[in-house]
């Protein structure tokens, strides 16, 4: 009973930023998947030893205001089609923000690349108990290996500096495609690095008080030749 409250209250934590209201289905899997990060948690580092619940609360609201801030890039272009990916989240770790949004949007296709056994086989596990289809799990570093396919959104969550970051986005996104990330709000010192000239900034928007700012890139379309 214990348990089931100490989730319950991370679950009302993560979500108190996101705006209208969650299918009890969704909430449902949520609730899920807070539990198994916690109880994993004692056994292989997850979300840290030191406040468990609030960080794992605050992976779950980062990864929402991702998924929102997402929806609402796409929803502000004239004549765009709606966000449906693909999508493929970059050194997902234990499901940040990818798993996340997978469970809140069952109908987005997402890979979710992870080169860490033990968080890899973690969310198989996951995956399978909260049967979740159109979920992709591939066991690479996207930095030394090759990534099939191009995708609408590629996203990222501590998987590395925007210099790195930048021209791996590159090569996997569609052209107008976007690469959304999390950062500190002092994150403009990392372009310094950055040589991925196909790569152009759109949008900042900072959430909480301590928590950053979501960063947006997008790939340029190639140029039409005029006849």
């Amino acid at each position: 009973m214990e348990r089931e409250e100490t989730v319950r209250k991370v679950l009302d934590s993560a979500l108190s930023g996101w705006p209208g209201e969650l299918s009890p289905e969704v909430r449902g899997k949520l609730h899920l998947f807070i539990g198994e990060q916690l109880r994993w948690s004692k056994v292989i580092h997850i979300v840290g030893k030191n406040d468990a619940e609030k960080t794992l609360a605050d992976q779950i609201s980062d990864s929402l205001a991702m998924l929102r801030f997402a929806r609402a890039l796409f929803a502000a272009e004239k004549g765009a089609p709606a966000f449906t990916g693909p999508v493929i989240d970059i050194g997902t770790g234990f499901g940040f923000p990818g798993f996340v949004w997978k469970i809140v949007d069952d109908d987005l296709p997402v890979t979710l690349v992870e080169r860490k056994e033990k968080a890899a086989t973690f969310l198989e596990r996951l995956a399978f108990s909260l049967k979740l289809a159109g979920l992709t799990i591939v066991r690479r570093d996207a930095e030394k290996e090759e990534i099939p396919g191009l995708f609408r959104v590629v996203t990222s969550k501590a998987a590395g500096r925007l210099g790195k970051m930048l021209p791996l986005a590159a090569k996997l996104l569609e052209p107008g495609g976007l690469y959304i990330t999390v950062k500190e709000r002092d994150w403009r010192w990392e372009l310094e690095e950055e040589k991925a000239t196909e790569m152009n900034f759109l949008k900042e928007e900072v959430i909480g008080e301590s928590r950053g700012a979501l960063v947006a890139f997008g790939r340029r379309s190639p140029c039409r030749s005029r006849g």
